[in-house]
């Protein structure tokens, strides 16, 4: 019953996208034969000025409203109200046509874009990072099969009937998508709600995070960067039709014909390169797409000049910003923690696209008052530059997006995840500290060694010797009383077999850290020699762990090859000991990927006998791998996302695991993650205990 629900919810919300955007391509389509064929094209940056200044100001309260909650509950009336508007612009249409020019621009950018934007931001809430991924590209398909419909519609109807004749059937999309939003928002109320999250408040305010937040910065800066070019691009292709098409309704035909063009070229786009765009060279490299292809456009309209080219290059920058880039720019928002997401999206997604508009119209302006109103050949060199300042810019989005899921994976960790009622080792960076350094208690089922030990024949005089007598005595009174006094470094041999005796190997453990690291040679020489008794190596790594020296760190990672998983348990332990003391300490790369990929190719039949003699805690089956092999990604990754993101694994919340895994695709090589997935995809590998 909920997996109908699921693909319910989602057939109504492509169907909305789709509405909306043929709502979006036909209004623009309207919009552009109104205004063209009451005013002059130089008269396009004026207008692009007005309505950003007007978009600026809706964005901010867009985030306003989103940070509080009311956005969502508000959209299904926004789309009312735009259906309102539209039927009385047909009304000022009949008797003033320049008027219902001016009004059709400014609602279709400026209401147009808080729609879209409200529409999105209502996904994003309801998908995790992951599901966003799989579920986006259809709801981006269905929405460009919209634009198509939207396109053919504005070329039937308005060059049959002329171009107000487009405005109540805008009006009837804009009710469709009413509908449907107000039916999902009431779908939603009646599902079983996520538990609530309190986030700090520290990203209440929208223009804080966009100054102290990188990520957002510099998605910011690509937006206007390449908004700027676009706009520059198609003053150029708006210049060449205008003076093609004087006519009202030839121009409503052109722009039906262009549009539908886009729509088609964006839906095949959609289905043939997104998800490969997204899949080979990820998020980042689906939105580098944008400024790619606006570089590419504008130089190639300077090479070949007249109008075919201009609305070739202007398609193809088109269809990228609604395929390719949107795919990947609505996943990103889905890994931003949700107030975090409220109080920039609608910033990005209407005030600073709007700001690009702006700022490119400046441009315009600037160009036609210094050089000429047709200087072509100098909009399209600025263009091409800023498309490219623009593609180095998104070379950086990828490190911003794998910190967004960090950041996405403790602000709903400690809410979701008791830390205190699982104790497995790795999750906690506080707990292991405290373990090692209080000392492990041997379980009651440790195994217990015997010390073969012959009784002195006869009284030395020798110190040392007497030492050695007394630390092979079989009272283990004797021997603790001998662990107690300063010992000489030549005893280490000693000290290091009383590790095998179950009865005295903390007093050894504790000797031996006392001696200090000039022992770790000898010590690490014990932890690889294979006859080495099993009871002493797996105990050595506590000693070494307390050692702040290179030394002990390689021969650690060295016991991690060990053929008996309880001595690689514990180096991993003491490796990770070390790094959260001395972080300077170098731990090979290349050497722990190695390393976790051995222990990921055990079978599940043999690490689910996996067992920790000396462990303190009782672990749920089969849980020990995992947690070694994420105790040792945590070395040479950040420790505390990577570690949130193993107990997400292991929860029974979809929403974090989907994040969490998400997470680990973007900052884990292949091999790694391909071995890692099918062990949590369908769900925790082992169960919680309660």
């Amino acid at each position: 019953m909920t997996l109908r629900r699921i693909n319910s919810t989602m057939h109504a919300t492509a169907f909305g996208a789709a509405a909306l955007m043929a709502s979006q391509v036909a209004g623009k389509a309207t919009r552009d034969a109104f205004f063209l064929s009451q005013f002059s094209v130089t008269a396009l940056p004026l207008m692009v000025i007005a309505a950003s200044l007007l978009s600026i100001g809706a964005g901010m309260l867009t985030a306003h409203l989103l940070t509080r909650g009311f956005a969502k509950r508000l959209l299904p009336y926004a789309f009312i109200g735009g259906a309102s508007l539209l039927l009385i612009e047909w009304g000022v249409s009949t008797w003033s046509p320049a008027l219902a020019a001016l009004l059709i621009y400014l609602q279709m950018t400026v209401l147009g874009s808080v729609l879209i934007s409200g529409f999105w931001s209502m996904l994003d809430d309801q998908c995790d990072a992951r599901s966003a991924r799989k579920q986006f590209g259809k709801i981006v398909a269905a929405s460009t099969f919209g634009g198509v419909v939207g396109g053919l519609l504005a070329g039937q109807v308005g060059a049959r009937m002329g171009v107000g004749a487009m405005l109540p059937i805008l009006a009837c999309l804009h009710l469709v998508c009413a509908f449907i939003t107000s039916s999902r928002d009431a779908r939603e109320k009646g599902a079983k709600s996520r538990p609530r999250i309190s986030l700090k408040r520290q990203t209440g305010a929208s223009l804080t995070v966009l100054r102290s937040a990188p990520y957002v910065r510099n998605l910011a800066l690509l937006l206007v960067l390449s908004t700027m070019g676009a706009g520059l691009l198609d003053y150029v292709f708006k210049l060449r039709v205008s003076a093609a098409y004087p006519d009202g309704n030839e121009l409503v035909r052109f722009f039906a014909l262009f549009y539908t063009a886009i729509s088609v070229g964006t839906f095949l786009l959609q289905f043939i390169l997104s998800r490969a765009t997204v899949e080979k060279l990820g998020i980042a490299g689906a939105v580098s797409s944008l400024p790619l292809s606006l570089a590419v456009g504008s130089v190639g309209s300077l090479i070949i000049p007249g109008l075919p080219a201009a609305a070739a290059m202007r398609s193809g920058e088109a269809m990228v910003r609604s395929s390719m880039f949107k795919s990947g720019y609505e996943m990103f928002y889905a890994a931003i923690p949700r107030r975090e997401r409220h109080a920039t999206k609608a910033i990005l997604d209407i005030g600073v696209e709007r700001l690009g508009d702006l700022l490119g119209a400046v441009l315009l302006g600037l160009i036609a008052w210094a050089v000429s109103p047709d200087s072509t050949v100098l909009m399209l060199v600025c263009a091409a530059t800023l498309g490219v300042i623009g593609f180095l810019i998104s070379r950086r989005l990828r490190l911003g997006y794998v910190q967004a899921l960090e950041n996405s994976l403790m602000s709903r960790s400690l809410s979701v995840i008791q830390l205190s009622d699982w104790p497995v080792l790795g999750g906690s960076v506080l707990r292991t500290i405290l373990d090692l350094a209080g000392g492990q208690t041997p379980s009651p089922t440790s195994m217990t060694a015997s010390v073969s030990i012959k009784p002195a024949q006869s009284r030395l005089i020798d110190p040392i010797v007497q030492r050695v007598q007394e630390l092979r005595s079989s009272d283990a009174d004797v021997v603790r009383s001998a662990l107690r006094t300063p010992l000489d470094l030549t005893l280490v041999p000693s000290v290091v077999d009383l590790l095998a005796w179950d009865e005295v190997s903390e007093d050894a453990i504790d000797t031996l850290k006392g001696m200090g690291s000039r022992i770790t040679g000898q010590l690490v020489d014990a932890l690889l020699d294979p006859d080495q008794e099993f009871a002493v190596r797996r105990r050595i790594p506590r000693v070494l762990g307390e050692f702040d020296s290179q030394r002990a760190t390689d021969g650690l990672i060295e016991g991690l090859w060990d053929a008996r998983f309880e001595v690689r348990f514990h180096s991993g332990r003491a490796l990770e000991q070390l790094r959260n003391r001395s972080p300077q300490l170098a731990i090979s790369r290349e050497t722990i990927m190695k390393v976790v990929q051995r222990e990921l190719q055990v079978s599940p039949e043999v690490s689910r006998n996996y067992r920790v003699i000396d462990g303190t805690h009782q672990q749920p089956e089969g849980s020990l791998r995992m947690d070694h092999v994420f105790r040792l990604l945590s070395l040479i990754h950040a420790r505390e996302p990577l570690q949130i993101a193993h107990r997400a694994l292991m929860s029974g919340d979809d929403h974090l695991r989907q994040t969490s895994l998400e997470y680990l695709e973007n900052i884990l090589p292949f091999p790694v993650w391909q071995r890692i997935l099918p062990l949590f995809e369908k769900g925790p590998a082992v169960a919680i205990p309660a």
